[in-house]
C-alpha cells in the first residue's frame, strides 16, 4: 500500500483538490466572477487534470509499452469518470448548499478522455524528442 502511495501521491492529491472544491459549500466560492455554464469548464479542466496526472505516473509505472492497451485506456479514463459520478452523488446526498447534475457528470468524463488522450500525445512527443 505505501508503495502505492508512493508512486501516485501527485494523483491522490489532485483527488483530494477535487474532493474539496465537490464538497466545499457553494459560499465558499461567492464572488469568483463567472459566466454561463462556467462550472462546466471548471469540471472538464478537473478531471482533464486527473486522468492526465494519472496517465502520467501509470505510464511511469508501467511504461509506455501499456499506453494502448484497452486496460490503460479503462483505467485512465475509467477511475476518474467514476471519481466525477461519485462527487456528484455525494454533493445529491451529503452537502445542503451544491446540486448534483448530469452534465457536470458528463464534463468530467469529456475531461478525462481529453486527458488520456492529450497524456498519450505528450508522451509520444516526450519520447520522440529524448531518441533524438
Amino acid at each position: 500500500m505505501l508503495l502505492f502511495f508512493k508512486r501516485y501521491w501527485k494523483t491522490i492529491i489532485v483527488l483530494l483538490v477535487i474532493f474539496y472544491l465537490s464538497a466545499a459549500p457553494a459560499s465558499t466560492f461567492a464572488g469568483i466572477p463567472s459566466f454561463p455554464n462556467e462550472d462546466k469548464l471548471v469540471h472538464f479542466m478537473m478531471y482533464f487534470g486527473f486522468a492526465l496526472m494519472l496517465f502520467w505516473e501509470y505510464s511511469s509505472t508501467y511504461g509506455i509499452s501499456v499506453i494502448h492497451q484497452t486496460k490503460t485506456v479503462l483505467l485512465i479514463i475509467g477511475i476518474p469518470a467514476i471519481w466525477g459520478g461519485s462527487m456528484e452523488l455525494f454533493q445529491l446526498f451529503f452537502t445542503t448548499t451544491r446540486d448534483a447534475e448530469w452534465l457536470d457528470e458528463l464534463a468530467d468524463a469529456i475531461g478525462a478522455t481529453a486527458g488520456y488522450f492529450i497524456g498519450r500525445w505528450l508522451l509520444a512527443i516526450y519520447y520522440n524528442h529524448k531518441a533524438r
